[in-house]
């Protein structure tokens, strides 16, 4: 679909739902967000549970390793590519 048909099926929608045919809202965040947010705020708990930049890499390689690879074509902007 071209961006100007993506743009008259989208106004053909407002006309038809008098108004915008999906929700405008901001996502409210859930409590473990806010409880980081406040602590932040307050200055609390800010570095986390690691020491340094280097511990929170190993931690983070670490997991990366668990999970298996990106193939192609298994991320959005691939799709376009393919």
């Amino acid at each position: 679909m071209d961006m100007t048909t993506a743009i008259n099926v989208f106004l053909r929608q407002v006309i038809y739902k008098n108004g915008f045919p999906f929700d405008v809202v901001l996502p409210t965040p859930n409590d473990v967000t806010v409880g980081a947010m406040d602590d932040a705020e307050g200055g609390q708990d800010l570095y986390g549970p690691y020491d340094s930049v280097a511990e929170l890499m190993d931690a983070l390689n670490d997991e990366a390793s668990v999970h298996r690879p990106m193939q192609k074509g298994s991320c959005i902007g691939d799709q376009a590519r393919l």
